[in-house]
């Protein structure tokens, strides 16, 4: 009985060589075709390509498409290529100075990592001494507060076609891992078919398991009762909010808070639900004109927001479906009670009421409620007129004294979509022994 199973152990081992020895054999061939493939200098072309690394003499500027509280967005097109693409211009000083480095690393890696339909494509990222570029493809149907403040509301067809996609949109974020944290109309951008997709990800974050201590209280009353938007019907608060929803909130570090979560904005711990909350919101504009917690400034938006139980109304003079607002009160509650919280799945929202007659499998496939009219691959009519000042005709940038760890975020920015390794690729882990012998 020994002997037999001294002679299996053997086989056993036998055969665990014999594959290990053509495994690595192949993996050999494999290396030497990779070699034969670099240049003379020993280095790949994707290697040298980050070594070359590209700037703006690549790049024709069209014009300004958008600024921000740290660049601006220029639309431009690749010299060599006529490439078309929007290029997101950030100023390192801007972004040391307000601590935004972490944002704008993060948001960098994740649209490098992406091959996702629902997210903005990454073309190329590179860097100068004063500035980070990241060219993205270029979206000509603008963004979706463009269309909410040129229709003021949307039909209720409509409404369900668009948050049908963002639901796809934050499932396929998740999916990744990531939650998004900052999803609001003016991240969610049309392509020239009138089909979304989320851009602006430097709040994005690797969900992690832990909680955060408050750092400020919200909950006071202070103001609240005195705050002039209450007194107002829903028609003026669509007015007020017309008036009042400027693009000058694009010049603020901290933006509009509107869509934020209460969880979030509390510091109290979230999870991937945040999201849904910020999805709720958007559907209530597009359905009521307005968002569910606008106020006349953003700490009384905050206030409103971690007291919503008190503030969440839904106006009875504007018709609005039983399966609309029970989808509302789902994603616009508690985040223990949120739909899309843990222990429920995509699939609860997907087959809520809200959206009967919705292919999930194909809502990409029908004709958006919104198709952009274009004249051609540069056609900027759905975005906001801006002063061009080109990358040539910067301001001075005052130094600012970089620690080393900041400078490291920076040290390998350069991407080349075109040229870089597969995305999507996994690497494989070693093999099991098991493994080894179950391919006999």
């Amino acid at each position: 009985m020994s002997n037999n199973a001294s002679e299996l152990t053997q086989q056993k081992a036998q055969v665990a060589k014999n594959i290990l020895a053509d495994k690595y054999k192949h993996q050999k061939l494999v290396r030497k075709a990779v070699e034969r493939e670099e240049t003379n200098d020993g280095t790949s072309d994707y290697q040298k390509l980050i070594k070359s690394r590209l700037s703006t003499q690549d790049f024709t500027i069209v014009k300004t498409i958008g600024k921000g509280a740290f660049g601006e967005v220029l639309l431009a097109k690749k010299t060599d290529t006529g490439e078309v693409v929007a290029m997101k211009k950030l100023t390192k000083s801007e972004m040391l100075k307000k601590k935004q480095t972490l944002h704008v690393r993060a948001e960098r890696d994740i649209l490098a990592r992406s091959d996702n339909p629902w997210i903005v494509d990454l073309l190329y990222s590179f860097q100068d001494d004063h500035h980070l570029y990241l060219c993205m493809e270029f979206l000509p149907g603008g963004d979706l507060m463009t269309w909410l403040i040129n229709k003021e509301i949307f039909t209720e067809e409509q409404t369900k076609f668009y948050i049908a996609e963002l639901v796809l949109s934050v499932e396929s974020i998740h999916k990744m891992n990531y939650v998004h944290r900052d999803l609001k109309p003016d991240n969610i951008l049309l392509d020239k078919n009138g089909h979304i997709k989320l851009t602006d990800f430097g709040l994005c974050k690797p969900f992690e398991e832990e909680e955060v201590e408050p750092e400020q209280e919200l909950v006071s009353n202070e103001g609240l009762d005195k705050d002039r938007v209450n007194t107002l019907s829903r028609k003026e608060k669509m007015l007020s909010w017309g008036q009042n929803r400027t693009r000058q909130l694009l010049y603020s570090t901290v933006g509009s808070p509107g869509y934020i979560a209460p969880e979030v904005l509390l510091k109290k711990g979230y999870r991937f639900e945040c999201d849904w909350w910020s999805v709720g919101v958007i559907m209530y504009e597009m359905i009521y004109g307005y968002p569910p917690f606008y106020a006349d400034d953003p700490i009384k938006t905050c206030q409103k927001i971690v007291r919503w139980k008190h503030f969440l109304e839904f106006p009875e003079d504007v018709e609005v479906s039983e399966a609309a607002v029970d989808l509302l009160k789902n994603l616009l509650c508690d985040a223990s009670e949120r739909i899309g919280s843990p222990g429920t799945d995509f699939v609860d929202i997907k087959k809520h009421k809200f959206f009967e007659g919705i292919d999930f499998n194909n809502v990409r496939n029908n004709t958006a409620p919104f198709v952009p009219n274009l004249s051609g691959d540069l056609d900027t009519t759905y975005f906001d007129e801006f002063e061009s000042s080109g990358v040539n005709n910067d301001q001075v940038v005052k130094k600012v004294n970089a620690k080393k760890n900041e400078e490291l975020l920076y040290s390998d920015f350069t991407f080349h979509k075109h040229m870089a390794p597969n995305k999507t690729e996994k690497k494989k882990g070693r093999p099991t022994m098991d493994s080894l012998f179950a391919e006999q």
